[in-house]
């Protein structure tokens, strides 16, 4: 299945740096380019109906007996993937890494303000009762937030990127 995961199904353009392909984006503005860049037509598939097809081709009927992980690190697009994988998330409780990075939300508008995304995006996941875990910068290291702490992190975070453990205790 050669796909992106989304909230719509649709199809969209990825841009692709010449020089760093993890940079590649569906939401890069033009304005925040780096170097050359590659632009190719991409399938976004909603993300619930994706994995239920999945996992029906692959033959699994039981899903309380599954235990699943999502790393997202796609780059402005986590609203989009977290909101298509809401009743996925609802019923399978996963652990769930994303990389945060609110330096790219502010300078990224190809569609629109998205300077807010990244809240937006932590907010879903706080309202479903999630704990986030800071897993690599400093100061935010190992500590635990929960319900609005999770907020107020996002609201203070002034680094360039996180990579958050989302939970369910």
């Amino acid at each position: 299945m050669n796909c992106a995961l989304g909230e719509n199904n649709e199809n969209l353009i990825l841009k692709i740096p010449k020089i760093n392909l993890g940079g590649s984006s569906l939401v890069r503005s033009e304005s925040n380019t780096v170097g050359e860049m590659v632009e190719e037509k991409i399938s976004v598939k909603n993300g619930d109906n994706t994995i239920e097809s999945l996992f029906t081709n692959m033959g699994i009927l039981n899903k309380d007996k599954v235990d699943l992980i999502l790393k997202i690190d796609v780059e402005g697009y986590e609203y989009e993937v977290i909101n298509g994988l809401k009743n996925t998330i609802d019923w399978y409780r996963p652990s769930i890494i994303i990389e945060y990075s609110p330096a790219f939300y502010i300078k990224n508008s190809a569609t629109g303000d998205r300077s807010d995304i990244g809240i937006k995006t932590l907010q879903i996941l706080k309202d479903i009762g999630y704990t986030m875990k800071v897993l690599d910068v400093g100061m935010y290291k190992n500590k635990n937030y929960k319900g609005d702490e999770i907020i107020n992190w996002c609201k203070e975070f002034k680094a360039e990127q996180a990579n958050l453990h989302f939970f369910k205790q």
